[in-house]
């Protein structure tokens, strides 16, 4: 999951029926397109840093992940980031 986290980030916000009204279809990978208008989320990947044991065992990737809300109103970004993160 840790490379394709992507995947799952787009598909987590897509199916939100609240961010569903107030972002619509502007949810993008990396950056958004040049004429998307305001409200948008962009997402990527930020780190991807394979987790060891002492015993030099793999128990998987840490992942971490940015996403930025762009909105022409303070009120309205903090709103669509608090969806996001419930």
């Amino acid at each position: 999951m840790s490379l394709s986290i992507g995947v799952h980030i787009l598909q987590k916000l897509s199916a939100s029926q609240e961010l569903q009204v107030t972002v619509g279809e502007k949810i993008f990978p990396i950056v958004a397109t040049h004429e998307t208008t305001f409200p948008f989320i962009i997402y990527k990947r930020g780190s991807l840093t394979p987790g060891y044991t002492k015993d030099r065992y793999s128990t998987g990737d840490n992942t971490t992940a940015e996403l930025i809300v762009a909105s022409d109103k303070y009120a309205d970004s903090v709103k669509i980031i608090e969806l996001v993160r419930s």
